[in-house]
């Protein structure tokens, strides 16, 4: 995979791409951006975290993957958590059908899942959004 590798020692890509702060105690320093540019120079995916959360390589190339598979795939696109060798789906509400019947809506998380993602054992399955606020979480984060 050729990927570029850059040094931004001018600050100017990260002030072209408005990921540079421009004020406060972090001033001149920029944000974890991360910017997906395909072959023809259109950006597919903008991802900025701030100083504190760094930016995951295995869900990068999950998205590089998808917006390849896509572009070669005409018509379809990549559910949420999509990976290379599943099942995508049509954009289209009645090839989309077919796709939410197969099942393969399913959650991916088990149970062992739960200590590695440091999810609540009760949260482990839940599907929808009825079945979160039954044990008692909020229906919106303030």
């Amino acid at each position: 995979m050729d990927i570029p590798l850059v040094a931004d020692t001018s600050k100017s890509i990260s002030a072209d791409y408005g990921t540079l702060i421009t004020e406060g105690p972090a001033q001149g320093i920029a944000y974890r951006g991360l910017f997906i540019i395909d072959p023809e120079g259109i950006v597919k995916h903008i991802t900025m975290n701030n100083l504190s959360v760094g930016r995951s390589v295995d869900e990068t190339l999950r998205l590089i993957a998808a917006h390849q598979y896509v572009k070669q795939h005409d018509g379809e696109v990549c559910p949420v958590g999509w990976r290379p060798g599943e099942k995508a789906m049509y954009g289209d509400t009645e090839r989309a059908k077919v796709y939410f019947s197969s099942g393969a809506t399913q959650p991916k998380i088990d149970s062992d899942d739960s200590d590695v993602f440091d999810i609540p054992r009760e949260m482990v399955g839940i599907t929808t959004p009825e079945e979160y606020h039954r044990l008692g979480h909020p229906k919106r984060v303030p």
